[in-house]
């Protein structure tokens, strides 16, 4: 099987991933909440389901703007401060894998605003390699 090329525009809002075909045709999926449910301190859903969930009112809650933690790299869920690498790692399989693919053998072009910190960019690439995404540019 050959590489698959894939774009990811992770937006602060929502998110947009697009799958270059063997044939060049290009499959975009999204735009896609950029949203997290928590409850009791841990993750409960992802993207369209966690926008789904909080939308009926808390709990669960929403945790919005995932990027603009990136260059601290953590993030509060109430009193508990969790690894925002971990939690967008989780984020970016689940756009994988709500599209129908998965992360093996993919080479991705992350798009990211001009002005952020070095930290903040290495931050997003260990993201992508939790998320089984070593390939990233």
């Amino acid at each position: 099987m050959s590489k698959l090329f894939v774009g990811v525009d992770f937006g602060t809002t929502n998110s947009t991933i697009a799958f270059v075909q063997p044939n060049g045709r290009i499959s975009p999926n999204g735009p896609v909440p950029s949203l997290v449910a928590w409850e009791n301190h841990q993750v409960v859903a992802l993207g369209q389901k966690a926008r789904d969930l909080t939308q009926r009112g808390s709990p669960p809650y929403p945790l919005r703007d995932l990027k603009m933690h990136l260059e601290s790299g953590i993030v509060r869920l109430g009193t508990t401060a969790v690894d925002v690498v971990d939690i967008i790692a989780r984020y970016l399989k689940s756009l994988f894998s709500n599209a129908g693919y998965d992360t093996t053998d993919v080479h991705v072009v992350a798009g990211t605003p001009v002005r952020v910190s070095r930290q903040h960019r290495e931050n997003l690439r260990e993201a992508f390699r939790r998320a089984g995404i070593p390939s990233v540019q």
